[in-house]
């Protein structure tokens, strides 16, 4: 006769403690962690020279810094923003140009601005890919020109193309 009370009690004892299992509370681990780099392609043609394609491998190789950069309006600049990105000097450098007379850079939409050797060399000039710890969405990316205390023309959204004279 206690077997029939055991029973149902033993029985019910397992359901629960199987049901509980599957129920166990478990915090799972979130892990934040902002790129170092996007993935981009830029084409570079150094004229005279055969054309290379630089990705976020040969970022990733200068490595990555932080640029401090603000856009100017008219005559007031901007609050400085924090990109991450490499400089364009270092981007220079790695490509191996060590000097030049114009250097056109454009966007995928077509925009185009050429740059002679002091436009574009000062601090805070360079290709970035996260703005304060954000990619760039949409057209704006995945990398863009800053160019410190320069207005709006003379930062280049979405580049796509560099062209280097020499």
């Amino acid at each position: 006769m206690k077997i029939k009370f055991l029973l149902p009690i033993l029985l019910a004892s397992a359901l629960l403690s199987f049901a509980g299992c599957g129920e166990a509370e478990t915090t799972p681990e979130v892990q934040e962690t902002t790129p170092d780099t996007v993935p981009f392609s830029i084409t570079v043609d150094v004229i005279g020279k055969t054309p290379v394609s630089f990705t976020e491998e040969d970022a990733a190789a200068i490595g990555p810094v932080e640029i401090t950069a603000a856009k100017k309006d008219g005559d007031t600049i901007g609050e400085p923003d924090t990109y991450t990105g490499i400089l364009f000097n270092d981007f220079l450098e790695h490509i191996g140009v060590t000097s030049y007379s114009v250097i056109s850079i454009e966007a995928a939409d077509g925009y185009m601005k050429e740059f002679g050797p002091d436009d574009i060399t000062a601090d805070g000039t360079g290709l970035a890919w996260l703005m304060n710890g954000d990619v760039f969405e949409g057209e704006n990316g995945p990398v863009q020109l800053v160019n410190h205390e320069r207005g709006p023309k003379w930062w280049i959204k979405n580049v796509t193309r560099i062209t280097i004279i020499e």
